[in-house]
């Protein structure tokens, strides 16, 4: 019986041959049409909206799924700006005090402040605790409110005056209240003193403020005086206040005169008159 060959169309078998004979036409057409200026365009402006869609659907799925690592470096740097801020503010606060002091001084410097020695007539127990009389007032020039001062200590204020004599209120006496400040190499810090009653003080600083015990706090009054003597330093990791205790510089159990601010034309030869 003799067998009929069929052929590749009919066997179901693509014919190699013209298979690539379609291939390599169509990717002359290609070619050609590419190089046709109106078809050229019509596919760029087919194909463009497509890349552009692609690459905006990227960006915004980065930006709406940050990586957790991509989390903690911005929280970090949160952070790390919230410290510098206070640190800046802490910077800034120094620097205007230290403006309100130059102001004040420069003030101070027409006033030619005289200090006048005056001799403790009376003290605890005999008055108020905290409260000194001292023998000169008002006939030697004397006011409520001037500043008293033992050699570079400043021991409190006048807050009565008679003819002849002044009584003083310590700083540290209770309830009493002053702006002192913490003088470093190259800035100062305000702090705020308290007084506690019988030569001490409290206050509270920020925990950012390096301040040991025996560090000064000094206060200006026409020249820098000491106010407080810092004698412990409570520091807890969880607060963000040091609390500190303060003694005063001098003890007054041991002063016998002191020195009281008055107005530059007062005349000392008066005293005990």
């Amino acid at each position: 019986m003799m067998m009929i060959p069929l052929s590749p169309e009919a066997s179901g078998q693509a014919n190699p041959g013209g298979v690539l004979r379609a291939m390599t036409l169509a990717v002359l057409v290609a070619l050609v049409l590419l190089y046709v200026d109106p078809f050229r365009n019509a596919v760029v402006r087919l194909v463009e909206p497509l890349v552009l869609l692609v690459s905006s659907e990227e960006g915004s799925l980065t930006a709406i799924s940050p990586s957790y690592r991509e989390l903690q470096e911005e929280h970090q740097r949160l952070v790390e700006d919230v410290m510098h801020m206070r640190t800046d503010l802490l910077r800034l606060n120094a620097l205007a005090y230290e403006n309100s002091l130059l102001r004040e001084s420069l003030e101070a410097r027409h006033l030619h402040p005289v200090r006048m020695q005056g001799q403790i007539l009376r003290r605890p127990p005999e008055t108020l605790y905290d409260t000194l009389v001292v023998g000169v007032g008002a006939r030697q020039g004397v006011s409520s409110g001037a500043g008293v001062s033992a050699g570079a200590a400043f021991v409190g204020r006048v807050v009565q005056v008679s003819a002849h004599t002044a009584t003083v209120v310590l700083a540290s006496a209770p309830g009493e209240e002053l702006l002192g400040s913490f003088v470093q190499a190259t800035s100062s810090y305000p702090v705020r003193l308290r007084g506690m009653g019988q030569g001490t003080f409290e206050a509270f600083v920020p925990r950012a403020l390096s301040i040991e015990i025996d560090d000064p706090i000094l206060l200006y009054t026409g020249r820098w005086e000491v106010v407080a003597i810092v004698a412990s330093v409570s520091d807890s990791p969880t607060d963000a206040l040091i609390w500190l205790t303060l003694t005063a510089p001098v003890n007054m159990w041991h002063l016998q005169t002191v020195d009281i601010a008055v107005a530059g034309d007062a005349d000392a030869s008066r005293v005990g008159e």
